[in-house]
């Protein structure tokens, strides 16, 4: 592999006056205290765990998380520099005898991403990364003997340090302040991992009983007892082991505790001897006399049997119970181990139990007690303590729920992410950092090859890998299994979890990536799959190669595959009403076409609109007019049509020519349909059918799911208010669903709406609701912004023949604020119309009077099924006989007895004010004759 991407932490350490030490010293003198003061500084470096990347004049550049990352680098470093600061004072003690001189250095720390060698065999590498620039200005930032630790850094380690805050300071090359901290010094009593211990306490019920009843044998017992909490990191270890020891010290027993450090740290039981210091303390006489060497150095001495014995005489003196816990002991050598499985063995009669925690990996004790992750619901209880949840919607805290996989320190980590405005999909340093020391600690061919995984996916196959990697990869990946970074999968094999999948990811070299991307769309595409998963590879391949050098041709001609490839599948999704898939792809698309494609821009708009997102979808339909192709254009002049008007009947069928001449059965679609549309709108039913059916036709061949559903919605809601009967109107959508519906989501939702009101218009009132709901639920489900207006529009129509006139009011008034956000204006004033109709039957004739004089001044109310209406509705409130007159002539030239039997009857009500009995009571004939043969 090419190189890796690693967070590593970066110490730059600089003597402050140099020159002048140069003028006073003779050149070998100062060849030999510049020797001294490397040595001093390179030891400190090594011994912590780092690299001295290079020495540039009097400055040193170490580097933490080379050539193997370690989860704790951060904190590494800081006690590297204090180290250093101290080595230098130990050295200038000597040199102000020898020379009369005294050194003096600044440093900077700073963590970062960085760009390296993959292959930790190659030695020493170069580093590049703001990290190191950011390094090595804070250095120069800081005082004389001063340690300035970046906020990359100061994330990492957060709680471990003892600090000061400088607020930000002004870095060359920075367009921003950057903020530093001042080091002063470790807490050697917090953990290597940052946790949060101010985070409630939950679920651990069944382990704190367990613990309860090993502690109850040891104190019935009169003996030794050993127990390893075993658990990976971040799973509350820790947390469990001080809450617990909190409530067995208020019973009376000592508590003391120690950790294993995975360096370093002053002899091999120096966590033992930190627990045995805490709980029984530094006591008189023989024992505690052998035991102080052991306080000292954390050795065993040169007499262990002895300093075994002591161990146990102070433990038997303390005539209480002990609790003595060692935290990670999957970094204790074997000497610690071997200590502890002799005292389970000789302490005898003395109440003593030994807790200790490691992580999985860790060899197997006699006793464990396993530690699961957090199941869900206890997960919710703890991102909502750790976050203000009324800041956030409830999408987000599933989110942060599903990324956790049950692990306390990573909702914690991605909760700090939120906290601070930062994208909650990235992984948090800290949590990287934790990640990348266990992958670090694979061989190279098991990183690459999980390399290769991560590019295809959470999950990925046999084929896939094979094609990425070559053979050998089965045998690899059944070694990560038992590593647990991977698991069988159904057949495949995935990541046991996403957020390992994104560090190895991340931590791969682009330019590795965009090779691996651009391998796998070619699988892809020899093996057949869609061309929307081809186009997703090939433009992060383009992506990535754009983001290390300028393109050349072929580069540019992977980006124009891609884009054709995304086009195609997002076209095809949205043909299928897979409206946020289509959304993202042609997004995909245009990101890299831009307005050279004009299908591209014309699609993505109308998409956009679908969603509910006309703010940005109808300014991209009106750029689609303007780009040159006159059958785009058409496309895009249809879709505003009926979001704006402005589109005749005659308009739509010269569009339909020019689709007929393409051969563009999807263009040709939905010019019928919008041809049956306009005859609606003029309450011509049964010839809008004509074109609706011949719509259909053309969808069918197109294989456009939307469109197949839009002709069909469209012939439902002619059956509904055109002149058959809702017996026949029910029985045609019937059939029309058995033969377009079976497996089609969309079309049931759609014509499951009219549909609904024939069931109401024959009484049928259960089935009415239950095919509203079902419409419902299907629509939200696919993420159909229409479903806010459509289905509150039918579902108040039902209503309100059921006589529930203030549910009608309700619903409507949702049905027009949506169809508001959606730009809709066609929706909007049908909406209009309908709630001044229910407003008047509740008898707030002012209010309806309102709505009805809106919707007669609205260009979008001009329509006849609706002038009509406003017209009639006016009269009746105004009892104006001649306005009720003209809106009956307007009624009579359609085909809808539904509305003209509305009509007839708010002429009726004029006529009887009037004073004309005779008339109103013929209009109230004919008006029942038209609902009858409805009904019927």
């Amino acid at each position: 592999m090419a190189g890796a991407r690693k967070q590593v932490t970066v110490v730059f350490c600089d003597l402050t006056e140099s020159t002048a030490l140069s003028e006073r010293l003779d050149p070998e003198s100062l060849r030999a205290v510049m020797l001294s003061y490397y040595a001093a500084m390179r030891d400190c470096l090594e011994s912590h765990g780092g690299v001295v990347e290079k020495f540039i004049g009097d400055a040193v550049m170490g580097v933490f998380g080379l050539p193997v990352v370690h989860e704790d680098d951060a904190l590494r470093a800081a006690r590297a520099a204090l180290a250093m600061r101290a080595a230098l004072d130990r050295l200038n003690d000597d040199l102000a005898g020898r020379l009369d001189v005294r050194l003096n250095v600044r440093m900077g720390i700073e963590a970062g991403e960085v760009a390296t060698a993959d292959d930790a065999a190659a030695g020493q590498a170069l580093v590049t990364g703001e990290a190191v620039n950011v390094a090595a200005r804070l250095q120069q930032q800081a005082s004389p003997g001063g340690i300035l630790i970046g906020e990359g850094a100061q994330a990492l380690t957060g709680r471990s340090l003892a600090t000061t805050p400088l607020g930000g300071v002004t870095v060359r090359g920075k367009a921003e302040p950057v903020r530093v901290w001042s080091l002063h010094g470790v807490r050697e009593d917090d953990p290597a991992i940052n946790r949060r211990f101010d985070a409630p306490f939950v679920d651990r019920e069944q382990a704190l009983r367990e613990l309860d009843s090993v502690f109850a044998r040891v104190v019935e017992l009169n003996a030794c007892h050993r127990i390893t909490l075993v658990g990976e990191a971040g799973l509350g270890k820790t947390r469990l082991v001080r809450f617990w020891a909190e409530t067995v010290t208020r019973r009376g027993a000592l508590f003391g505790a120690g950790r294993c450090v995975p360096y370093g740290g002053g002899g091999g039981l120096r966590a033992l001897a930190d627990a045995l210091r805490q709980a029984v303390g530094e006591q008189e006489g023989p024992a505690p006399d052998v035991l102080r060497g052991l306080f000292a150095n954390g050795t065993l001495g040169a007499v262990p049997d002895e300093t075994l014995w002591a161990v146990v005489t102070c433990l038997k003196a303390a005539g209480v119970p002990v609790l003595l816990a060692i935290d990670d002991l999957h970094w204790a050598g074997a000497e610690l181990l071997d200590l502890l499985g002799q005292l389970e063995e000789r302490l005898s009669g003395v109440p003593v139990m030994l807790l200790c925690a490691a992580r999985s990996d860790a060899a197997a004790p006699s006793q464990s007690l396993v530690l699961r992750p957090l199941p869900a619901p206890d997960c919710r209880r703890l991102s909502s303590a750790l976050l203000d949840t009324t800041a956030h919607d409830g999408a987000v805290l599933e989110r942060l729920v599903r990324r956790c996989e049950g692990n306390p320190f990573y909702l914690e980590q991605l909760v700090a992410l939120i906290c601070d405005g930062m994208d909650p999909e990235r992984v948090p340093p800290a949590l990287r950092a934790l990640l990348s020391a266990r992958i670090d600690a694979l061989r190279f061919e098991e990183r690459h090859v999980l390399a290769c995984a991560s590019v295809i996916g959470r999950e990925f196959g046999r084929a896939e890998l094979a094609a990425l990697y070559g053979s050998g990869a089965d045998e690899l990946v059944v070694r990560l299994t038992r590593k647990q970074f991977v698991e069988p999968a159904g057949g495949r094999h995935r990541f046991t979890s996403t957020l390992i999948q994104q560090v190895v990811y991340v931590e791969t070299g682009k330019s590795t990536r965009a090779d691996l991307h651009q391998r796998l769309a070619a699988h892809l595409d020899r093996s057949g799959e869609q061309p929307d998963s081809v186009g997703t590879h090939l433009a992060i391949a383009y992506r990535l190669r754009c983001e290390l050098t300028r393109p050349d041709a072929d580069t540019v001609r992977m980006r124009d595959t891609a884009a054709a490839r995304l086009a195609s599948g997002g076209e095809k999704a949205l043909r299928h009403g897979d409206l946020s898939r289509a959304v993202h792809l042609l997004e995909d698309a245009y990101s890299l076409t831009g307005d050279r494609n004009p299908l591209v821009v014309e699609r993505l708009g109308e998409a956009r609109i679908a969603v509910g997102d006309a703010g940005q979808g109808v300014p991209l339909l009106q750029r689609a007019l303007g780009l040159g192709d006159e059958r785009v254009a058409c496309h895009a002049r249809l879709y505003l049509s009926y979001l704006e008007g402005g589109l005749s009947e005659v308009g739509a069928l010269e569009a339909a020519a020019v689709f007929e001449s393409a051969g563009d059965d999807l263009g040709l679609a939905r010019a019928m349909v919008r041809v049956g549309q306009h005859a609606q709108s003029d309450g011509r039913f049964a010839q809008a059918r004509t074109a609706l059916e011949r719509g259909l036709g053309h969808a069918i061949l197109a294989d456009a799911e939307l469109e197949r559903a839009t002709a069909l919605g469209a012939l439902a809601v002619s059956l509904w208010l055109g002149p058959e009967p809702a017996s026949v109107g029910v029985a045609r959508c019937e059939e029309l669903l058995s033969v377009h519906g079976r497996g089609r989501r969309t079309v049931q939702a759609v014509m499951g709406c009219p549909l609904a009101v024939l069931h109401a218009l024959n009484g049928d009132f259960a089935r009415s609701e239950r095919a509203l709901a079902r419409a419902e639920a299907i629509l939200s489900e696919l993420g159909h912004a229409y479903a806010a207006a459509f289905v509150p529009m039918f579902s108040a129509t039902v209503a309100h023949l059921a006589g529930r006139v203030s549910d009608a009011e309700a619903l409507l008034r949702r049905a027009h604020d949506a169809a508001t956000a959606l730009a809709d204006a066609q929706l909007r004033v049908t909406a209009v119309r309908d709630l001044a109709r229910v407003l008047y039957e509740q008898g707030r004739a002012d209010q309806a009077y309102a709505l009805a004089r809106e919707g007669l001044a609205d260009p979008d109310g001009a329509q006849p099924m609706l002038r009509a209406e406003f017209m009639s509705l006016t009269a009746r409130i105004l009892v104006e006989r001649p306005l009720a007159d003209a809106a009956w002539d307007l009624a009579a030239t359609t085909d809808s007895p539904l509305m003209q039997a509305r009509v007839l009857a708010d002429r009726a009500h004029v006529r009887a004010a009037q004073g004309d009995a005779d008339g109103a009571a013929e209009d109230l004939a004919a008006c029942g004759g038209l609902r009858a043969g409805k009904e019927r």
